[in-house]
């Protein structure tokens, strides 16, 4: 089950946690990568399986940065997901993991950048670590 962070407006929580981080998968293979890397980081990494169950999760838990998997096939769409997650001035900032076959979100607005399939630990932790420290930052300034 998912679980927020305890302070959505700081970058770690009393639990000296970053994030959350919402992964957006069905690819357990994704999940436990990204969570090995992240984990390490000291990021709560919170993972659904679908979009429907994401946009509920986004609401709860306030995540700082949302990883997308574009080989998920859902309704609704990547596209429309990362639409409705669009982040704002303080809203999580969209990643996309490249769909099996390479297929990518080419043009959609929204997506701060594209990962591919075969995660490269340097890259992953470093985007995060970006994304979630310009949303923590924004969120204090609020």
């Amino acid at each position: 089950m998912a679980t927020p962070t305890d302070d959505p407006k700081g970058p770690n929580g009393p639990n000296g946690r970053k994030g959350p981080v919402l992964l957006i998968t069905r690819d357990r293979a994704l999940v436990e990568r990204v969570r090995e890397l992240l984990i390490v980081e000291r990021f709560e990494v919170v993972w659904v399986r679908g979009a429907s169950a994401a946009l509920e999760e986004a609401v709860r838990s306030e995540p700082t940065v949302v990883i997308v998997d574009w080989a998920l096939d859902d309704e609704p769409s990547c596209e429309e997901l990362v639409y409705r997650l669009r982040p704002r001035r303080s809203g999580p900032r969209v990643l996309a993991v490249a769909g099996r076959g390479g297929r990518v979100p080419v043009e959609v607005s929204g997506v701060r950048a594209i990962l591919a399939r075969a995660l490269d630990a340097e890259e992953l932790v470093d985007l995060v670590w970006r994304h979630h420290h310009e949303v923590a930052d924004a969120r204090r300034a609020d």
